[in-house]
């Protein structure tokens, strides 16, 4: 369970079915749930999950072949592997400076940390790090985490942009690298579960289906959850109802 302010509004987020109570909340924000908290206003949410259950050899051998031999090359090559599971406001700030470039590169608006600093005081965050040999850092992830769960947030790297061929592929073998520690970072946390982020639920868009076919290297579970949001107090339910005549409220879900 997390908790943010923003306009003296206080939202609690919790996620993947965990108990909760709405004493003291305005708004209760519901992530990745089985069924929907309010049947009639709900968001479908699709991705893939891992089961950290599993031994390593299991989780290893779920993964195609190619993509076993990438992550084996990349640890001969060196690639380094750093997480953080209490990460520093340094740390966080050093991320979003990472990501903000990555923004600039698509032309999207900079990065703003401030949830991911409330997600770090809250036990919440965690981020992880591949860097080349000569310490070149090549890829972050930021993930969502609980006592049994774990959900990538973000993936940032700079392969899109690479036009030498040797690093665009040095930086691909970072990040499934990158996933496979990851996995074993998350495990020694006592996680049980590894969630990827998300998952394209159509066929239209190229770009988001080859995402979902790097996510497939990986094996797992295609999931079907639910996001939803409740208004438990005359301030929060005021807050939602002059929101909607200037924003669509979906953006509330989720932070990122």
């Amino acid at each position: 369970m997390i908790e943010r302010h923003r306009k003296s509004i206080l939202f609690r987020e919790v996620w993947f079915d965990e108990p909760w109570s709405p004493d003291g909340a305005d708004v209760v924000l519901f992530y990745h749930w089985s069924k929907p908290v309010q049947p009639d206003k709900y968001h479908d949410v699709y991705s893939l999950e891992i089961d950290l259950g599993q031994t390593d050899e299991e989780i290893w051998h779920g993964f195609t072949g190619s993509t076993r031999n990438q992550i084996n090359r990349g640890t001969k090559e060196g690639l380094q592997f750093t997480a953080w599971e209490h990460p520093s406001r340094e740390t966080v700030e050093e991320f979003g400076a990472f990501y903000g470039q990555f923004s600039t590169q698509r032309g999207w608006e900079a990065a703003t940390p401030d949830w991911m600093l409330e997600y770090a005081a809250q036990n919440a965050l965690v981020l992880t790090r591949a860097s080349a040999a000569d310490g070149r850092v090549l890829v972050w992830h930021s993930y969502y985490r609980d006592k049994l769960w774990v959900r990538q947030l973000q993936s940032v790297s700079f392969y899109a942009t690479q036009d030498d061929k040797q690093e665009r592929n040095l930086v691909a073998r970072a990040n499934r690298y990158l996933h496979w520690m990851d996995m074993q970072e998350c495990r020694k946390l006592g996680c049980r579960h590894f969630d990827f982020g998300g998952w394209y639920h159509g066929d239209a868009d190229e770009k988001l289906l080859r995402i979902n076919s790097f996510k497939e290297e990986f094996g797992g579970v295609k999931t079907h959850r639910y996001h939803s949001m409740l208004p438990v107090s005359a301030k929060g339910k005021l807050f939602l109802t002059l929101r909607k005549q200037f924003r669509n409220t979906s953006e509330l879900l989720h932070v990122v």
